[in-house]
């Protein structure tokens, strides 16, 4: 394809989708902007293939889904991922039993940090934004879901910096998912 890989951080990625990633993959490596959608294409194809093999559930995620389905609390996906990508992470891992609202960000005009994805699930979920409690990894998701006038928990897995962000936030676990316990948000949803 031509260019030094290398030059990508993969981290100022996570979150914001196929569509921001591809047009900084071309700018940064000089590639020929027509080829897009030919380069969309290859990275949901590969993705899917990881995907199919190695993408799962967080178990105390999947404890959190399975007892707010049992609250009956409406639940939806809001991703920044390929829609086809979603729909196979949530059958291969079982959310599809309890989350049939999945939204990518390529049904809406901008992904994420854009608020447009939060926006748009609420708005077909038929909630209020500021009644939405969202569940996020990444600093551009959180960044949408605020944006959104969402609350947000945040999940940081790759050690963000942004000390002003995370003071944004209803709920912060540095660590990853590692000291989450579903408590810690289950009370709100009595």
């Amino acid at each position: 394809m031509g260019g030094d890989c290398s030059q990508l951080n993969h981290n100022q990625f996570v979150g914001l989708g196929v569509d921001a990633f591809i047009k900084h993959f071309i700018k940064t490596l000089n590639l020929d902007p027509n080829r897009e959608e030919e380069l969309t294409t290859l990275n949901n194809d590969i993705f899917l293939e990881i995907a199919g093999e190695e993408v799962e559930v967080f178990p105390k995620m999947l404890d959190l889904i399975k007892e707010l389905d049992k609250r009956n609390v409406p639940m939806g996906i809001a991703s920044g991922s390929s829609q086809g990508v979603l729909d196979l992470i949530s059958k291969q891992n079982g959310l599809d039993k309890y989350i049939t609202n999945i939204f990518s960000s390529e049904l809406v005009e901008n992904g994420k940090p854009s608020p447009d994805v939060y926006l748009y699930a609420a708005s077909k979920l038929g909630i209020d934004p500021k009644e939405c409690l969202v569940l996020e990894d990444s600093e551009a998701g959180v960044k949408s879901a605020i944006r959104a006038g969402m609350q947000v928990v945040w999940f940081d897995f790759l050690s963000s910096k942004n000390e002003e962000l995370k003071s944004q936030v209803f709920s912060y676990y540095k660590d990853g998912q590692d000291s989450f316990k579903s408590k810690d948000i289950l009370y709100m949803f009595q």
